[in-house]
């Protein structure tokens, strides 16, 4: 392979890395934010530790924020506080994970790795269907250079003939 393609795959690569981790760790954030504002309004006691909390779990794969807003949720409803825990359930199901995971991830993510947001979602979905936690890396990994690969393969080794026939740098054996 050429250098100058070695070296466009690669700082695609480097900026789709760069995009993901840094979408991931700014939506935990912001998950976060979101969770400590539903446990606030709630009335939950060290409602800004439990919103560090589910920051901190919005890294962890597979668990994820669920991992501190159901329980919590859970908690106020066994003790009697129905419409706190309720509240808080559905807090963390349609704000920390429904909006963020299917908005703000997506575009926080594709905006340095350059994917359209809808795109990187279906990347983000299929790839952690295929390979699980990894996914959520390989997936739009995957997806951002195969541009590329496509572009460098159209340049090196198709040509277009002037009868509009495409003619390849490959020739037939004889």
């Amino acid at each position: 392979m050429r250098q100058e393609n070695k070296e466009r795959i690669t700082a695609k690569v480097h900026d789709t890395v760069i995009g993901i981790v840094r979408g991931l760790l700014l939506t935990s954030v912001i998950q976060g934010l979101a969770a400590t504002l539903g446990y606030m309004i709630a009335g939950a006691q060290a409602a800004v530790l439990l919103g560090v909390l589910t920051s901190f779990m919005g890294l962890v794969p597979l668990v994820g924020t669920f991992g501190v807003w159901v329980p919590v949720g859970v908690y106020f409803m066994i003790h009697g506080a129905y419409a706190k825990g309720i509240f808080v359930l559905i807090w963390g199901a349609v704000v920390v994970v429904g909006i963020m995971d299917t908005f703000v991830r997506p575009y926080l993510v594709g905006q340095k790795a350059e994917l359209p947001m809808f795109v990187l979602f279906l990347a983000l979905l299929g790839g952690m269907e295929v390979w699980g936690s990894k996914g959520i890396l390989l997936g739009p990994l995957l997806v951002a250079i195969a541009p590329v690969l496509v572009d460098i393969y159209r340049e090196q080794y198709s040509r277009q003939k002037p009868d509009g026939e495409l003619a390849t740098d490959h020739h037939p054996r004889h």
